[in-house]
């Protein structure tokens, strides 16, 4: 997050609130990128979304798929991520929140801000390598597998043409059988983007 926005950022993001709406370019299997319109999903969206997840995780369940708890205490049998692992974790997401509220509540001087930001970083980049043990193996899990379709389902309702108010794909069906594998899996990645919020530090700045 750049510490000034322009106008027409400011301007751009307000709107992206207001309207849930978002422009962006999205990448496809040439050279060129193709914009879309990606909405926020309506109530009526998140239930059906909400029934495709409770499907495919009773599905993932039959088909053999562990739960987030199950793999955890496989994992931990195996000496792949342990409780120890999870206790470091949560010590070094600890000390990132005590330096950011110490850099939030206390003046300093510019060098010591960023003194402040490499360590955050280095905690950070740790906490993010042992949790990786984890979160790599998340997608084959039962909740994995549910939350996966869930955002597959809730991309093909969201994504729109720029010049039109038209769904990309009529049916979910047309979206699994997109052609350009890249720009399919880019459009998933950017509406998991766009449905996960402005950051709370990019809000709290708009609204100074």
């Amino acid at each position: 997050m750049p510490e000034l926005l322009s106008l027409d950022e400011i301007e751009t993001l307000i709107y992206q609130i207001l309207s849930g709406k978002k422009v962006v370019l999205v990448p496809t299997s040439t050279d060129e990128s193709m914009p879309v319109v990606l909405k926020q999903p309506t109530s009526n969206d998140l239930m059906v979304a909400n029934h495709v997840y409770n499907f495919y995780y009773d599905k993932a369940k039959k088909d053999g798929f562990l739960t987030i708890p199950d793999l955890k205490k496989f994992l931990n049998e195996k000496g792949l991520y342990t409780d120890a692992d999870d206790a470091k974790v949560k010590e070094l997401e600890e000390k990132i929140r005590v330096e950011k509220i110490v850099k939030s509540k206390y003046k300093m001087l510019e060098k010591n801000k960023k003194d402040i930001d490499k360590l955050i970083e280095g905690l950070q980049a740790q906490a993010d390598e042992i949790k990786s043990k984890l979160s790599d193996r998340l997608g084959m899990t039962v909740e994995g597998r549910a939350g996966e379709e869930k955002l597959v389902y809730l991309t093909y309702l969201g994504t729109y043409y720029l010049d039109k108010e038209v769904r990309i794909w009529d049916t979910i069906d047309e979206f699994n059988s997109e052609p350009d594998i890249v720009f399919r899996n880019s459009v998933v990645r950017e509406y998991s983007y766009f449905i996960g919020g402005l950051p709370l530090k990019t809000v709290r700045y708009i609204a100074r």
